[in-house]
């Protein structure tokens, strides 16, 4: 077996123990260089691109058929690669990145609708919806979906789906509510039934694997459900840190309950995240919480989330495609923060639960709920918080689990 990426570090750092550190190892700036084979930039535009994805990506050298999230790539460098496109005069847009993603395939859309005017719906239409993230290809095993948490995308996955290297290939469902003319969807139902639509474009007949995080796994469990009562077969469920409760701890009366004050501090604070995070604004925007905050009063939650969108955009004049998609995730986030949802059925398929060790879970329940819903449950402990549970090295036991008990054959 050949590494598809080669990480070169002058040094490895270690613990006091002499044992190597993977935290400082992996915040550490690395210069990747692709093991595999490489095939050199041949057009003009191929060329272009080849540039663009050495500069963001910190790649040594990239080749045409380098997949993007393989190297690394994020949304975050995406919307960067967008301001890069649009400087080229590109009809480039976020989904694109999704469905096409590696240079060969994307330099050739980029040259076909140069000459043919495509509209970008035209164009990707025939290649998928875009919701399907392609994390792993490759293995002859049964998909993986990977279903996100409320944060609504999946590209902060790729830890979680090398595991199934060789195994089996994985997808990342992107929630309704982040492509552009999309609003999120209200309900876990409503969630479940889109998902099924998208993963059938790519897996008709099943049997169907799920590894669900958070919030995720409710709309995990309502999809498996829905397709037992069809007759199809659903191989396995994991759930990944949930509880039967949404989001860990119990805001699903949080409109009716908290103070107007304290939610509107929850839909700040959710949209600071992520405009700090992907450094979109300056820290001006601190200049505006008051005005902001007063024109909030009255609304429900979802409507502070979109009156929020609005007031960056007009404040900063930001009416890009970036600016777009961050405002999206912000809506995506509070819509189904506030989403109600209660769990009902049973479904026959095993159900795993994972639990992060660091994870402070307050139900007494070691199935944290779902007991009462599956007729075939177990449950995993895994080192880590909540979020570090998805990556190497505390994931690795999942598959290490799966494969002991003779659901991943091998």
């Amino acid at each position: 077996m050949h590494p598809s990426l080669l990480l070169s570090v002058s040094s490895l750092p270690l613990t006091r123990n002499g044992k190597i550190d993977r935290k400082q190892l992996s915040s550490r700036e690395v210069v990747l260089t692709v093991a595999e084979t490489y095939v050199a930039a041949t057009t003009a535009t191929e060329q272009v691109l080849v540039n663009i994805w050495e500069e963001l990506l910190a790649v040594g050298r990239v080749g045409i058929y380098d997949n993007f999230f393989s190297l690394g790539g994020h949304s975050i460098i995406i919307i960067r690669m967008l301001n890069k496109t649009r400087q080229e005069g590109w009809d480039l847009q976020l989904k694109d990145f999704f469905v096409y993603q590696h240079i060969a395939a994307l330099a050739a859309v980029v040259d076909e609708r140069r000459s043919s005017e495509l509209t970008v719906a035209d164009a990707v239409g025939a290649g998928g919806s875009g919701h399907l993230l392609k994390l792993m290809t490759g293995g002859d095993q049964a998909p993986v979906f990977i279903i996100p948490g409320s944060g609504g995308i999946c590209d902060g996955y790729d830890e979680l789906a090398i595991l199934f290297k060789g195994i089996s290939p994985v997808y990342g469902i992107q929630m309704p509510g982040v492509l552009a003319g999309e609003s999120p969807l209200e309900t876990i139902s409503a969630i479940a039934i889109q998902h099924i639509s998208w993963i059938k474009e790519v897996y008709a007949a099943g049997p169907y694997r799920f590894i669900a995080h958070s919030f995720g796994a409710h709309v995990a469990f309502e999809m498996a459900r829905l397709l037992e009562s069809t007759g199809e077969k659903v191989e396995w469920v994991v759930m990944l840190d949930s509880s039967t409760t949404l989001n860990k701890v119990d805001l699903t009366n949080m409109e009716r309950d908290m103070p107007e004050e304290e939610r509107i501090d929850f839909v700040v604070r959710a949209a600071g995240a992520v405009f700090e995070g992907h450094q979109q604004i300056a820290d001006t925007h601190k200049y505006w919480l008051d005005d902001l905050k007063s024109a909030m009063r009255g609304l429900d939650m979802r409507g502070m989330a979109a009156y929020l969108s609005a007031f960056v955009k007009e404040k900063t004049n930001d009416y890009s495609e970036s600016m777009d998609f961050l405002t999206r995730l912000i809506q995506l986030r509070v819509s189904n923060v506030v989403m109600t949802n209660q769990v009902e059925g049973c479904i026959q398929s095993p159900l795993i639960i994972a639990r992060a060790l660091e994870s402070r879970w307050t139900e007494t329940d070691e199935y944290l709920g779902w007991a009462a819903h599956a007729s075939d449950i177990r449950m995993l402990e895994v080192s880590g918080d909540h979020l570090s549970m998805t990556k190497d090295p505390h994931i690795a036991v999942l598959l290490t689990y799966l494969k002991d008990t003779g659901m991943v054959p091998f």
